[in-house]
């Protein structure tokens, strides 16, 4: 999954925030390991890299986004027009 960089700890533009409001707050997961961004995106990589192999994957949340972009949860358009 991807996320943005020198946002907030609690901006709402955040994947993990996002995804915690829209699933993980409402359901019973026994874990979730989300990426949640620091000062160093290196370390935060290096970090979630040590979460994936401590234990096997059971799910993958991953989102399509409204125009066709992976892994991340768009917010709804602004727009009813698209380009080609």
């Amino acid at each position: 999954m991807d996320e943005y960089l020198g946002l907030a700890a609690n901006a709402p533009q955040q994947l993990g925030i996002r995804q915690r409001q829209t699933i993980f707050d409402h359901l019973p997961f026994g874990a979730v390991q989300l990426i949640e961004p620091a000062d160093d995106p290196n370390r935060t990589a290096a970090d979630y890299a040590v979460e994936l192999n401590a234990a096997a994957i059971d799910i993958v949340c991953c989102g399509i986004g409204v125009n066709g972009h992976l892994a991340f949860n768009e917010s709804p358009p602004t727009s009813t027009t698209h380009s080609p």
